[in-house]
């Protein structure tokens, strides 16, 4: 899914940007270069998404999970998701787990199997991805809206609405919009921009949870 997020950036913003750079981790970068002396302003936001990888699958055909990244405990209960298949096949399925002292544990997607060969035969292996499919929505009352993965895609459409207002300035600095990946693993994307960058002052467009987040 990060990947063709990526490919939606670039072709949104390749016509605003000086300089595009892609670095070992899948995060790319969209620079207005004023001087290569200049000081370099960062402003970065996450692309990848929190979901599930396929673990294991079991003689019923039970498609067993681990969680990526920071998902809530109760988005983990029957929930519909995405298993996306190495040839990019993509089959509908919904989770669960057993509840255990406020925590999720043996969390598994359910395609409707009933042995391992049926889940096999769709080409569904260990290794996986297994995503959400909220679909996106404008709520009754206004600027209300809902959909998967606004933690940080809404990060990276600011960015970008930002790097397009700024196309005609005259700064005085390089400005470096950096859409990173690997967020939720341990912020591995922010750091491999921030050496190829070398900012001296960065600004982080993120999400935060609601204040009566259950």
């Amino acid at each position: 899914m990060k990947k063709r997020f990526r490919h939606v950036l670039l072709e949104e913003l390749k016509a605003y940007s000086d300089k595009i750079i892609c670095d070992g981790l899948g995060s790319i970068i969209f620079s207005k270069i004023k001087d290569e002396s200049a000081p370099n302003v960062m402003i970065c936001a996450h692309m990848d998404e929190v979901g599930f990888m396929v673990r294991s699958i079991d003689k019923l055909g039970m498609i067993h999970l681990i969680t990526i990244g920071g998902v809530k405990p109760l988005a983990q209960f029957v929930q519909k998701v995405r298993i996306t298949t190495k040839e990019g096949k993509k089959i509908p399925a919904v989770i669960n787990a057993t509840y255990n002292n406020g925590k999720a544990e043996n969390i598994y997607a359910d395609i409707g199997a009933y042995t391992e060969e049926d889940v096999y035969n769709l080409g569904i292996n260990v290794g996986d991805m297994v995503t959400y499919t909220t679909s996106f929505e404008e709520f009754t009352l206004p600027d209300r809206l809902v959909g998967k993965a606004f933690d940080d895609r809404i990060g990276c459409f600011v960015m970008g609405e930002v790097l397009k207002e700024l196309r005609k300035e005259n700064l005085n600095c390089n400005i470096h919009f950096a859409a990173t990946s690997s967020e939720e693993v341990g912020i591995r994307g922010a750091k491999t921009s921030t050496q190829l960058i070398n900012p001296d002052i960065v600004f982080v467009i993120d999400v935060a949870c609601a204040k009566n987040e259950l």
